[in-house]
Formats: C-alpha cells, structure tokens, sequence
C-alpha cells in the first residue's frame, strides 16, 4: 500500500514575496465585498443630516496602489529568479484598454474622478494577471477557492441579515425620525409639494416608499 503523495512542488519555490502577495490579494476579496466603496463625496440630502462614517474615494485608491505594488513586487521577483511568466490572455486587451484609458481621461472633463476610475479598473486586470502567476500550486489553488466560497457564504448571510433585520431597523429609524430627516437646508420642513405620502402611491407600498419621484431627483441634486 503506497502513501499518497503529498503536494510539495511548488510549495518550496514559492518564495516569501510570493507568499506575501498571495495572502494580500487574496485577503482583498473579502475585504472589498463587504466595505461600501465609492468614488464621490456626494451625500444625498436624506442622508446629510446623519453622522455616518465609511470608506472614502481615496480608499479605493490605496487599495488600487496595493494591488499595483503586488503585482510590481512579484514580477521583479519573477524577473531576479529567471521564473517564466505565464500568459492569461488578457495582455493585448489590457494594452488597448489603457491607450482607450488615456485617451478617455484626457477628453474627461473631471479628469481627477476619470483618472480614479481608470486605476480601479486597471488594477482589476492587473490583480487577474498577477493572480494567475501565484497560483501554480494545488495548496494555493485550494486556499484561492476557499476564500471565494468563504466570502461567497458571508454575502449570502449578509443579505439575509439585512433583509430581515437591518432593513426593518432602518425603516424604524426613519419613521421615528422623519421630521429631522426630511427637512430642507434651512431646517424648515418639507413643502407640501414635497409631501413624503403621494396620493397616488399604492396603498400596500411601505410609507418609506411613498415619495414623490419629483422629490427623489431633486434630492439628489440638491
């Protein structure tokens, strides 16, 4: 009866940057599921009244920088120990897509937000291809794939705890507080132009629901 045969190739060319990077990528997942990124300072108008604290445009920026490091520290790795890097497919798509990114910022009128939303996009190629060079391995395969249903687990959890906890939650709090919630600038309370009950709204919608949709668009630009 012969031993199975245990999964040590690959395990001890892996060097530590390798590693590093793989735990890094990898820890991005779930990290990026479950944090609200954004790429704007806007608040809508319902919402500026609230003290609420979350991840900036400039968050999903160090995170872009992160990957790009990443995948700077493993392929100058790769290039020191005379490792052949493996081709994914996506090299001469990723070549257009960034004479297209330049070309695009540089016609953008806000070229701050235009150059933001070009490095996340880049960087999800970038994160792809670098990716693929880690994981050679079955153990990182096996860790890869792990972390996806681990994460793929927590978001099914998630939206099963909003639907029947945090969104009644945020419903109370807004019936509670809707006074405070749904004045204007100047603190005076809404016109009845304004009204958050429309006559014309079903009956069997909930009262958050009955809002004008004048009302919606104006908020947002407001």
């Amino acid at each position: 009866m012969t031993s199975p045969k245990r999964d040590t190739a690959g395990a001890s060319d892996c060097s530590a940057i390798h590693r590093i990077a793989l735990v890094v990528l990898l820890a991005l997942i779930p990290f990026r599921t479950v944090i609200n990124e954004t790429h704007t300072f806007e608040v809508p108008r319902l919402f500026r009244a609230m003290q609420t604290g979350g991840p900036q445009p400039a968050t999903t920026l160090v995170i872009n920088m992160v990957i790009l490091a990443a995948a700077g520290a493993v392929l100058i790795d790769m290039m020191k120990r005379g490792r052949r890097i493996h081709r994914t497919g996506a090299e001469l798509g990723a070549l257009l897509l960034l004479v297209a990114a330049i070309i695009s910022t540089w016609q953008a009128g806000q070229k701050h937000l235009a150059l933001m939303g070009v490095i996340d996009f880049i960087s999800t190629i970038v994160y792809f291809m670098t990716l693929r060079q880690l994981l050679q391995s079955n153990w990182q395969i096996r860790l890869a794939l792990f972390v996806i249903v681990g994460t793929g687990a927590a978001v099914a959890f998630k939206c099963t705890w909003q639907k029947y906890v945090e969104l009644p939650e945020t419903i109370a709090y807004f019936e509670s507080n809707k006074a405070e919630l749904t004045q204007t600038d100047s603190g005076n309370p809404p016109a009845s132009n304004t009204t958050l009950k429309c006559a014309c709204a079903p009956a069997r919608l909930p009262p958050f629901m009955r809002i004008p949709i004048r009302s919606r668009v104006k908020s947002y630009f407001s």
